[in-house]
């Protein structure tokens, strides 16, 4: 392809490829805002004309020769672990490659820059909300957005070691199921329902289907950790970058997590669309066309959270449902829901301890960093909560007084 190409990928075509099924040279595409459904060549997905084109003065750069050298890098690497169904031959320098280019993948798409055009909006919103000048949030035009992503696509070696240090895993599909691909196809989830979709968060996984029957996956080690506690035998085969086959409840699970995640299109081997009109009929909101970036209430959390304590434990994070919790001087006492002593035991062990949150949509909730969690001696489902450090403590304790 020529240094003067129009039409530039966010999906490399070379992995596009890999979701043909034997036989057809077509894939399927939904158009999750239209509504409708067409078929075309894997080249002319994937794409948008000059994507990686920006005006700089009275010029116009084409980076596109940047990715293209990228994606016949990682060509080779895709190619090796579809033909292999494994991931364990993989030498040290091919997973640092592999890691820049997931980093790489997250950050070249479309939602990306749609995230860098609408956070000055929603913040412009919040200081309007508040009575305050939003005239001093400035707006960004498609070409700087265009700008702000390259770099960060230029500094993107730096989040490497997040995906380096997780648990590796190879995911097959069972056979008669498929996976879909998007126009954003690092989809990056939480275990926890504390946790979000940051790279570098406690419980992150990153999922990246690269073959209709294949995806690649990142755990956060805090997962395995948790799962520790419960079962040596799993933790230890989730650490050991097995090739796992999961059932076709998951793999529905995982496609539709790329039709959320998508901007606009996703990119199917087959044109059996039905789970995804389904869920865009029950959930209109996963139409949008923009970035990821949701406006919140401050202090707000899930449903699902409320009357949950969160403790960042030095291995793993440990959610447990409580009963009552009161302020007592710069201190919290907390009592937690029956069933959950064996829980505040095993979080109380896993110290140091960086952060506790409190969810209470009724009272407020609150939180504290730099903690010390001491149980109750004649209560297992007692403890009181401190500042570990004593600088800390003085400065709240102060306040509180005040």
């Amino acid at each position: 392809m020529s240094k003067d190409s129009k039409k530039h990928h966010f999906n490399p075509v070379h992995i596009l490829r890999n979701f043909v099924l034997g036989g057809e040279r077509v894939l399927h595409c939904l158009d999750k805002v239209r509504g409708h459904s067409f078929s075309s060549m894997p080249k002319d997905l994937g794409h948008e004309k000059h994507f990686n084109s920006v005006a700089v003065g009275d010029k116009r750069i084409n980076f596109e020769p940047v990715f293209q050298d990228a994606d016949s890098r990682q060509s080779s690497l895709i190619r090796r672990i579809v033909d292999q169904q494994s991931i364990e031959s993989l030498a040290l320098e091919e997973r640092v490659d592999l890691a820049e280019l997931v980093v790489l993948q997250w950050l070249r798409v479309k939602a990306i820059r749609n995230n860098i055009s609408e956070l000055p909006k929603l913040l412009g919103e919040a200081l309007s909300d508040l009575g305050a000048d939003n005239s001093v949030v400035p707006d960004i035009d498609e070409n700087e957005a265009k700008l702000q992503s390259f770099g960060l696509l230029a500094s993107s070696v730096q989040y490497a070691p997040f995906v380096l240090e997780k648990d590796w895993s190879l995911v097959r599909a069972p056979a008669g199921s498929w996976f879909w691909t998007s126009d954003n196809p690092i989809c990056i989830t939480n275990e926890f329902k504390s946790g979000d979709s940051a790279l570098a968060a406690r419980g992150a996984k990153i999922n990246w289907p690269i073959a209709k029957d294949l995806m690649l996956q990142f755990a956060c080690q805090s997962i395995s950790n948790k799962i520790e506690t419960l079962d040596n035998e799993t933790a230890a085969y989730l650490r050991s970058e097995p090739t796992m086959i999961c059932s076709p409840m998951h793999v529905q699970q995982f496609n539709l997590n790329q039709l959320v995640n998508s901007t606009r299109f996703v990119y199917s081997p087959n044109n059996n669309f039905a789970a995804a009109r389904q869920f865009l009929e029950l959930h209109p909101e996963a139409k949008k066309q923009g970035g990821l970036i949701q406006r919140t209430q401050l202090g707000d959390h899930p449903e699902c959270l409320d009357q949950t304590l969160v403790i960042e434990g030095a291995s793993t994070i440990h959610e447990i449902a409580f009963e009552a919790w009161e302020r007592r001087g710069s201190h919290l006492f907390v009592r937690i829901a029956e069933d959950s002593a064996e829980a505040l035991k095993q979080a109380i062990s896993d110290a140091p301890h960086s952060a506790i949150t409190i969810n209470d949509r009724e009272n407020g909730g609150c939180g504290m960093r730099e903690i010390e969690i001491v149980p109750s001696d004649s209560d297992p489902r007692e403890a009181t909560i401190k500042y570990s450090n004593p600088v800390l403590a003085a400065i709240m304790a102060k306040h509180r007084d005040a």
